[in-house]
């Protein structure tokens, strides 16, 4: 069963965001609002809709379970309800001109072109009167546009109601696994078979909703792993799932929770969801704080129930959503829309998208009257499989382990003959996944803040964690935001990064790591003369020294950058350019174990990104040939 008598449901508004990124609200709800509304559920009415079933789950001797139990026992017939069409409601108000939208979409580009976020989901509201209760938007909603994580609350309490039409799965978890499913990128259903397979390879090969996917894909892996066991976390599924009047992307990721952490803990690393946010994810709140210029409420919040006591949950993301507030006179409605903006966006197009995708709301509440959005073609639910791509497995003497800086007392720092990684997390929203993949590979590592961690401790971190490795993370802006990594960089491009046994320490620079660097080899970061590359696998054309030795020449590897270093004379030497030939995407030392990349390796798009790590681990004059690369 998916809930039991004494577990909570309810919903969660996005303005918890604020305590679950490190960071605070500019624009906070007022004193008064809703955060959260949970309620203890003793009984349940649960309908198997794959089994045709309904159970019923009550306390014992409950007297409405009993009731209940002698009326489905009679097998009554329930009558469909057809709510007709809204009765229509002028006066609608919507918190954002087209200009003013489509200008919001063209300072997110400058933002990305400068290197402060790589994709941003602004939203844009549309409010109004209902002349109706709500309950009659919901029913028209689940009419004509059905969803697999659609919801329903109502709290005459608090004079609040939600009507959900989403299909998006923030959380799940059952067993001792979690679950999450990202979606994003999108087509319209066809008119004929014909058409809609065409619309399907469209949506499979447009590169900016690949782009987009990856993107997501990646940040969802991450924030699973915060709360995951080292080397668990993985793409699972990857698929166009075809609903009444859309085709989405679709990606199943999964992750083995850790013993520590349990189910609130996963809800506090997951919520609110990436898809909804952007990337890096705290970033893009503040972010979205200052565009949006409100709070958000419920929109883009979550609707679930979760059980603590047997480690069961299930939370949606509240996209397709009304919010609904009754007061003296009438039942007050909120209805709010957006798009993940990249570098690529065309503004046109993203205006039209979210008034595309807040229409069906807007007409099921009475505000927008029936027209060509409501002709789109349907069909029938359906699920298309496609082809995943994962990196291959490397033969390793175990899984390593994860730790965070400070120790707590019952870390253990990993034997002598194991890599022992400084990971330096300059506030990115890829960087567990790197630490993930070189636990994957049998390390220890150990998690570093780059932004709160003062320089003059660095010696005090190799010392007590027996250093053999430093990692320094990627991350948005520029490395002058990371004092610790410009240092690190300084210090292992003059030689003088040294273990404990005044042994030089091997580093990897990745993006803004790669950056610092470069910057302290006296180079210059500059925005990219070819434009900003996010989510995208790209050619790679290197050496074949060092770390590159196993690769193939070139090795398709994923791009989240939008500043660049500009070659010049320094001490460095480029083994790695783009496919123009024009740009550095990877350094090393003559000297030194010193080497960096401008990409991810260990994105789910760089295929044989685990190689590459596994080569760096490798490098170490300390450590025994634990690792069989294959």
């Amino acid at each position: 069963m998916p809930a039991l008598p004494g577990s909570f449901a309810g919903a969660l508004a996005y303005d918890l965001v604020q305590w679950t990124q490190p960071w605070r609200l500019r624009h906070p709800p007022e004193e008064d609002a809703i955060l959260a509304i949970l309620w203890r559920v003793d009984r349940w009415l649960i309908h198997d809709r794959a089994a045709e079933t309904l159970h019923l789950l009550t306390m014992s001797g409950d007297e409405w379970g009993d009731e209940v139990a002698a009326m489905l026992a009679a097998k009554p017939t329930l009558e469909i309800t057809d709510s007709g069409s809204a009765p229509k409601v002028e006066g609608e108000v919507s918190s954002h001109t087209d200009q003013q939208h489509a200008e919001i979409v063209r300072q997110v580009q400058k933002a990305i072109t400068a290197g402060q976020l790589y994709q941003l989901n602004f939203g844009r509201t549309w409010s109004g009167e209902l002349a109706e209760h709500p309950w009659q938007v919901m029913l028209r909603l689940a009419g004509d546009n059905p969803a697999p994580f659609s919801a329903w609350l109502n709290c005459p309490d608090l004079q609040v109601a939600l009507c959900s039409s989403s299909p998006e799965l923030l959380l799940s978890s059952s067993e001792g696994f979690l679950v999450t499913r990202p979606i994003k990128g999108t087509r319209p259903r066809g008119g004929t078979a014909e058409s809609e397979l065409r619309l399907r390879q469209e949506l499979l090969n447009d590169e900016k909703e690949l782009a987009e996917h990856h993107m997501l894909v990646d940040l969802e892996r991450n924030d699973i792993a915060l709360v995951s066991k080292a080397g668990s976390v993985e793409q699972s599924h990857y698929q166009v799932e075809a609903y009444a009047q859309v085709q989405h992307l679709v990606s199943e990721v999964r992750g083995e929770i850790r013993e520590e952490a349990d189910v609130w803990s996963a809800l506090q690393a997951m919520f609110p969801g990436g898809s909804i946010t952007g990337c890096p994810k705290t970033v893009t709140c503040a972010a979205i704080d200052l565009l949006e210029r409100k709070s958000r409420s419920f929109w883009s919040g979550s609707i679930g129930h979760i059980d603590a006591r047997c480690g069961r949950s299930a939370w949606n993301i509240l996209i397709r959503t009304l919010e609904a507030r009754e007061d003296q006179n009438g039942w007050q409605a909120v209805v709010q829309a957006g798009g993940g903006l990249v570098i690529g966006s065309n503004p046109k197009a993203e205006v039209e998208e979210a008034k595309w995708k807040a229409a069906a709301l807007r007409r099921a509440a009475g505000w927008l009257a029936s027209d060509s959005h409501s002709e789109l073609p349907s069909g029938e639910i359906a699920i298309f499989p496609q082809p995943l791509r994962k990196q291959p497995l490397m033969m390793t003497s175990g899984i390593g382990t994860v730790s965070r800086w400070p120790l707590s007392t019952g870390d253990k720092v990993a034997s002598k003959g194991r890599a022992r990684i400084l990971f330096i997390d300059n506030l990115d929203s890829f960087a567990w996944n790197i630490i993930h993949a070189c636990a994957g590979l049998g390390a220890h590592v150990i998690h570093v803040c780059g932004l709160s961690t003062a320089i003059e401790e660095l010696d005090n971190i190799i010392r007590a964690t027996a250093a053999t490795h430093i990692i320094i993370g990627p991350g948005p802006g520029r490395p002058s935001n990371s004092k610790l990594s410009e240092r690190v960089a300084e210090l292992a491009l003059a030689g003088n990064l040294l273990d404990c046994d005044a042994i030089k320490i091997p580093v990897l620079g990745i993006c803004l790591g790669h950056q610092a660097i470069g910057i302290a080899a006296g180079l210059e970061l500059v925005e990219s003369p070819l434009g900003a590359v996010h989510g995208v696998a790209v050619e790679i054309h290197h050496d074949g020294s060092g770390i590159f030795s196993s690769l193939p020449n070139p090795v398709a590897m994923v791009r989240y950058n939008s500043l660049v270093i500009q070659p010049g004379e320094s001490e460095l030497e480029i083994t790695a350019w783009d496919d123009s030939g024009t740009l550095p995407m990877a350094f090393s030392h003559p000297l030194h174990p010193l080497q960096s990349l401008q990409f991810h390796p260990e994105s789910c798009g760089s295929e044989l990104g685990s190689k590459l790590l596994s080569a760096f681990i490798s490098t170490s004059p300390g450590l025994q040939p634990w690792l069989a690369h294959g």
